[in-house]
């Protein structure tokens, strides 16, 4: 069973509201999110959640984990810099 601390409730807040923030700095810069841009985020969001809560499970969940996460990072980086519209 996973328990859920306090500090770990606080931790998603903050990456929801991080996640969000970086969503309207895009929109701001780029024009309007896609749908795909606005799904990617999503994802990562749910990501980022599993490896806040993923203190419980095997070392190699984590690995996989935290190696889809840099994925997703290394892939939003490139889309928001080098994704210009108009």
């Amino acid at each position: 069973m996973i328990r859920v601390r306090p500090q770990t409730i606080i931790h998603v807040a903050i990456a929801a509201a991080a996640t969000y923030y970086v969503l309207q700095l895009y929109e701001y810069i780029n024009g309007p999110a896609t749908q795909s841009e606005l799904g990617s985020y999503g994802i990562f969001l749910i990501f980022s959640v599993l490896f806040l809560v993923a203190k419980n499970l095997p070392w190699f969940a984590r690995t996989v984990i935290r190696t889809a996460i840099y994925a997703f990072i290394a892939l939003n980086v490139k889309r928001f810099f080098f994704n210009r519209k108009g």
